[in-house]
């Protein structure tokens, strides 16, 4: 049997505090502007570089924009490091131990999504998923910096939100990350 189409994928709908409310269409969720769940993945190479998926121009939102490395919304009764691991093996195909280190409570400024942010470094090599990803690559944060200086051209808003937001975690995590084995 074939996975139902996006628009029916089943989502949580929650309040302010997080808290489940009831259950309905993404479609139906997206339309209403209804607060919901996703998880934001940050893969970071052996020389600590973020990998950025550029998203396939089939996607609703945000097509040919460079975003997260991997990012998807909970399924209905799904935790955040379930989300997290399940997104990295199917956008990607990695497999890595995932740090959560942040995220951001729903507003208008991040499509209504209480996200929480993982981070994972790997020596495994990205394999984007084309019904998902147009390309992918890996950055400098100095390189990300920039972008984002110079007006963030193509990044998702989400993204930048994220990286900015998180900029000090992402450092500590990397800091720390740097003196043990790749996951």
């Amino acid at each position: 049997m074939s996975d139902p189409p996006e628009e029916d994928e089943l989502l949580e709908v929650v309040n302010e505090r997080n808290e489940v409310l009831g259950i309905l269409p993404r479609g139906e969720v997206h339309r209403r502007r209804l607060a919901h769940r996703a998880c934001h993945i940050f893969l970071f190479n052996l020389g600590n570089e973020l990998y950025l998926q550029k998203r396939s121009m089939a996607k609703r939102e945000m097509p040919g924009f460079y975003d997260s490395s991997a990012a998807g919304h909970l399924q209905a009764s799904e935790s955040y490091e379930q989300c997290a691991a399940r997104e990295l093996q199917e956008e990607l195909s990695v497999s890595a131990d995932l740090v959560r280190i942040g995220g951001l409570a729903a507003s208008e400024k991040n499509a209504f999504e209480h996200v929480g942010l993982f981070v994972c470094r790997t020596g495994q090599v990205p394999t984007p998923n084309p019904a998902e990803i147009e390309r992918g690559e890996f950055y400098s944060l100095g390189a990300i910096e920039r972008w984002i200086g110079s007006g963030a051209q193509g990044l998702s808003p989400g993204f930048v939100l994220l990286f900015a937001l998180h900029r000090g975690p992402i450092s500590d995590f990397l800091a720390s990350a740097s003196s043990l084995p790749a996951g």
